[in-house]
């Protein structure tokens, strides 16, 4: 791969042109094939080359793939090549089509072939000599007879405002050229190279003392009135002051060296206390001696008059000579208040003699006390007699053994240089009044720390009495003992101990309102009569299959709207729920069941039970209904027949809530009760009895239609009422002719393939359902009407035109 720019050259071998029109110029190209690329690395991948050609320098306007030669004959016609210069280089290709930078570029110009030859830099006549006649001309723009050398043309004859000398320095003033008079003016007027030469600088000396300001000056070739050549004068308007001026004490730089007043001053100190001694912290340089200053320093306590280097030492406790040391050659005396000879070392004076209630010692460590001091006798008293910082040593303490056992008291004690009668030195018993109790005892189980270890009955176990012999004991009824007795056990879980069934460790008995596992839950109070579904997960219309804990059935189906974060769905039954409806009677043998969730869901919950293989009196008569909080105080307390689907064939009961809780399948106990139910009971039937099944997807997603759109508005549900009374007839019939069926399936296909665009496009397409499926209403109501006439049934006229209406 050509990585960067290959290492070649292009070389121009020769060049042929044709003067004769139609034949054009050639020019013949050569260049050597690079073997590496520019890292150095080999270059095995080559693949061709390309040439590339204009009439602009760096500019190509031509491009020639020339394969892998490294030669190439480039024609150009006459028109493009005579009177021009053109340009070439070349670059290299790999097997990948990747190419390297140009080459050197080559150029050359070919000629018109005249015989008249042109100032232009080639040979137009080709007799061998270039621009033959020609004189180079140099622009003279100040018109002082002197060229820029750098602006020139070459002509046969001399232009306006050129000539033919190039010497000019500045072709922009016509003053400066060669032979000017040089001035001081900071130019090379002559255009020698040098400027200014024969010019000084002068500085003004304003007060006449021989030396300059240094900021004020001129350059010129004579020296000006006024001005010197030095320019170190600090100050141009004193005479006296320049450099070798004789400095003074006045605040001024006299000799010009930056140091004001030096060698003229003297350092004087501070001196407070007027004893002729200062301090070097305040410190000054002056002339002369000011007020409260002094010419010596040394003074150790500036506030003072008595205290300074020359003072005589007294003992007051004052470094008065200021030597460093306080009272030299003074003793130190202490306080020996109790007369015992031994001073108090808090309690010092200074002087050449002792005062009285003095003395020189001063180790005394109690000075109220004259029998406590260093080589008094030791007692047991408490204190440390003779100051040795030791208390009582030689003395022990003893402790009161008042039961004999050879243990003490350790709250009963005395310390002697001798052990008294009924004391030990022992004082870990824990109990002084009980010889039976202290430390190496046996401990009993008797609830007492017999071995005084901390620990009351160590080794010894609680026992439960277990009366029903099931392996859990009565908490209420324990011995403590070192090993198990017979009939108690190490377990005091039991909840019952007369009932041997009844125990932790039982199942639990969902219908017989015991808590028989003992975990204070009875029946469908018990998490063990609720039996966790699979994990809800996440989406639209998400069905799930809560298992029966009582059966291992799976017979209740729950369908969400749409799941919005998932969770578990738990089944509960029992037959001791609230009663049912009036008019309705508990089914056997399930009557309620309790449906709870922890997923998040939006919209309805559709319940449908299988009752396939359980007993009810009339099946026809059967209603699925949802408790709910009538009266707004939180609690549940009435039923709503929320049944939406029923097929007896099936054994299927289904009902659609707005929440979860408890639902209750129920059959009419009074016909009466039965007929005044305003539930829109019933479903999807012509579609169920087409498909054959109340689960069948077709099904679902035209009950999804329903619910979501047709359920959410007035006409929706208007047409939804109508089909419900006037469609079961027709589900009939269709149910027991298979051709029929054949038929409404493909009727039903535009509405469902609606439906589910709908559901799954959004409100766009909401229109053209509707529309289509109130067409298939007016069809299926007219096929109604004529079923239910083929029936005798003579009311369908009337309904019909309710269903128009």
């Amino acid at each position: 791969m050509i990585r960067t720019k290959l290492i070649f050259s292009l070389i121009l071998i020769s060049l042929v042109w044709l003067p004769v029109k139609g034949f054009g110029a050639q020019v013949n190209l050569a260049w050597q094939a690079p073997t590496t690329n520019e890292d150095g690395s080999p270059l095995s991948d080559l693949a061709g080359y390309q040439i590339f050609c204009g009439t602009q320098s760096g500019t190509y306007s031509s491009t020639i793939d020339v394969g892998n030669k490294t030669s190439h004959t480039l024609s150009i016609s006459d028109q493009e090549a005579l009177g021009r210069t053109w340009y070439f280089a070349v670059t290299a290709l790999d097997t990948s089509g990747n190419e390297s930078s140009f080459s050197n570029e080559v150029s050359h110009y070919f000629s018109t072939g005249s015989s008249v030859e042109i100032c232009n830099g080639y040979d137009d006549n080709n007799n061998g000599v270039i621009d033959e006649g020609c004189i180079i001309y140099y622009l003279d723009a100040d018109v002082d007879g002197y060229g820029n050398q750098a602006i020139w043309v070459s002509e046969m004859s001399q232009p306006g405002g050129y000539v033919t000398d190039n010497t000019d320095c500045d072709d922009t003033r016509s003053g400066v050229y060669p032979g000017a008079q040089e001035s001081c003016n900071g130019l090379d007027d002559d255009c020698n190279g040098t400027t200014d030469e024969g010019c000084s600088t002068y500085y003004l000396d304003n007060d006449g003392d021989g030396y300059g300001d240094p900021v004020d000056w001129v350059v010129d070739m004579q020296q000006p009135v006024g001005h010197v050549l030095d320019n170190t004068d600090c100050d141009d308007t004193r005479a006296t002051v320049h450099p070798g001026a004789m400095e003074v004490c006045n605040g001024i730089d006299e000799n010009c060296n930056s140091l004001v007043d030096e060698g003229t001053t003297q350092i004087f100190y501070l001196d407070q206390d007027g004893d002729g001694y200062g301090i070097p912290s305040g410190s000054v340089d002056e002339c002369s001696q000011p007020a409260g200053y002094a010419s010596v320093a040394g003074d150790c306590d500036d506030t003072q008059y008595g205290v300074n280097p020359a003072a005589a030492e007294i003992c007051n406790g004052r470094d008065d000579n200021c030597d460093g040391t306080v009272d030299e050659g003074c003793g130190t005396y202490y306080r020996d208040a109790d007369g015992d000879g031994y001073g108090d070392q808090g309690s010092v004076v200074s002087g050449d003699t002792p005062p009285p209630g003095y003395v020189e010692q001063s180790t005394d460590c109690n000075d109220s006390d004259p029998a406590i001091h260093p080589g008094a006798s030791e007692t047991c008293n408490g204190f440390d007699d003779n100051c040795n910082g030791t208390t009582d040593e030689g003395c022990f303490t003893y402790y009161l053994d008042a039961d004999g056992d050879s243990y003490g008291d350790p709250g009963q004690w005395l310390v002697d240089m001798n052990q008294p009668a009924g004391y030990v030195t022992d004082n870990s018993d824990c109990a002084d009044s009980d010889p039976a109790i202290h430390p190496g005892a046996s401990e009993i189980c008797n609830g007492i720390d017999n071995n005084c270890d901390g620990s009351v009955d160590e080794g010894c176990g609680v026992y439960y009495r277990d009366a029903d012999s099931d392996g859990y004991g009565d908490q209420n009824v324990s011995v403590s003992d070192l090993s198990q007795p017979p009939g108690y056990v190490g377990n005091w879980t039991d909840c019952d101990d007369v009932d041997s069934l009844i125990n932790p460790g039982a199942l639990e008995n969902c219908t017989d309102l015991v808590d028989n596992d003992c975990d204070g839950l009875v029946d469908n109070t018990d998490a063990d009569c609720f039996s966790a579904g699979p994990n809800t997960p996440t989406g639209l219309n998400v069905t799930i299959q809560p298992v029966d804990p009582a059966t291992g059935a799976d017979f209740v189906q729950v369908t969400f709207e749409e799941v919005t974060n998932g969770g578990d769905t738990r089944l509960g039954i029992s037959q001791n729920g609230p009663p049912p409806p009036p008019g309705y009677k508990i089914s056997n043998p399930y009557s309620t069941f309790d449906l709870s969730t922890t997923a998040l869901f939006n919209g309805l919950v559709e319940t449908c039970v299988d009752y396939n293989g359980l007993n009810f009196g009339n099946e026809k008569e059967m209603k699925i209904f949802h408790r709910f909080d009538q009266d707004g105080d939180g609690i549940d307390d009435a039923w709503a027949n929320v049944t939406t689907y029923h097929n007896t064939d099936e054994n299927i009961i289904c009902g659609v809530a707005g929440s979860f809780s408890t639902f209750g399948v129920f059959e009419t106990d009074n016909p009466y009760a039965a007929l005044s139910e305003t539930s829109e009971s019933g479903g999807c039937f012509i579609a169920t009895a087409a498909y054959g099944s109340y689960l069948d997807p077709h099904v679902k997603i035209l009950r999804r239609f329903r619910d979501h759109y047709l359920l959410t508005n007035s006409l929706g549900k208007h047409l939804v009422r109508t089909y419900y009374r006037l469609s079961p007839p027709a589900a009939r019939w269709l149910s027991e002719h298979d051709r029929a069926k054949d038929t409404v399936r493909v009727i039903l296909i535009p509405l469902i393939g609606m439906a589910w665009l709908l559901l799954n496009a959004g409100a766009q397409a909401g229109l053209l359902v509707l529309g289509l499926f109130c067409v298939l209403v007016t069809v299926v109501l007219r096929w109604t009407c004529k079923w239910r006439h083929m029936e005798g049934r003579k009311a369908c006229a009337g309904r019909e035109g309710a269903a128009d209406r």
